[in-house]
């Protein structure tokens, strides 16, 4: 699990389902282009003046499994009109979220950890199959009894740890909280004539409540985009 560094997560995400193509607009309302979607993984932007950026910055846009830029960053909203490509544009880029077109949905951070009938099919099954881990790096993440500050701390759990890896199964969402099984596992020493051993198996689990979503909106848990 590698956790994302963004410094900004906005207020959740818009997901770009495969063959979308979203009208852009500007401050007067304006459409300027497109964000679009074909079938291979990555969005791109087809705009109507070609003097604007037509590259999505890093920090405008979430990878979750194997790296697809399937998610945009909705910095503010208000009126249907969602916030994004901050870090792209020196100007405010809106989506109107009436016009989102396909399977193309809006999704709080909270929201995003538990499938759900009314998200498109792909999503769920990203959702359901890609691996979560812990999204900070400064501090680790408290594993709790019960979904709130005061209970017992059961183990505080660190994206990086020597030799070890920590991923979550989601069991239910309260919430910004959600009661997770974590699997913890275990660097050991593959035999040499063994070239398809994982080196690492899983060594401990344990069942209890983590803080999804922190008091600004930052996801605590995230989808992996790596190997481990």
């Amino acid at each position: 699990m590698t956790p994302r560094t963004y410094e900004n997560w906005g207020h959740g995400l818009i997901f770009i389902a495969q063959g979308s193509e979203i009208e852009l607009y500007n401050e007067e309302k304006k459409v300027i282009g497109y964000v679009k979607r074909s079938d291979d993984w990555h969005a791109r932007l087809e705009l109507n003046d070609s003097t604007l950026p037509n590259e999505i910055n890093r920090n405008d846009h979430i990878c979750a499994g194997q790296g697809e830029i399937r998610f945009l960053i909705v910095f503010d909203y208000g009126d249907n009109m969602y916030k994004v490509l901050s870090n792209s544009f020196d100007k405010d880029i809106y989506i109107n979220l009436e016009g989102l077109v396909g399977e193309s949905v809006f999704v709080r951070y909270n929201q995003i950890f538990e499938k759900n009938d009314s998200y498109p099919e792909e999503l769920n099954r990203m959702i359901g199959g890609t691996e979560i881990g812990v999204n900070e790096t400064k501090f680790c993440m408290n594993l709790r009894s019960e979904p709130n500050t005061s209970c017992e701390v059961i183990k505080c759990i660190s994206a990086f740890a020597r030799d070890e890896y920590t991923h979550f199964d989601i069991l239910t969402v309260k919430g910004n909280w959600a009661k997770v099984k974590s699997n913890v596992y275990t660097r050991y020493q593959v035999p040499e004539d063994d070239y398809h051993e994982c080196p690492y198996k899983l060594t401990d689990e344990k069942i209890g409540w983590i803080n999804i979503v922190d008091h600004k909106g930052f996801p605590n848990l995230w989808f992996s985009v790596s190997s481990y």
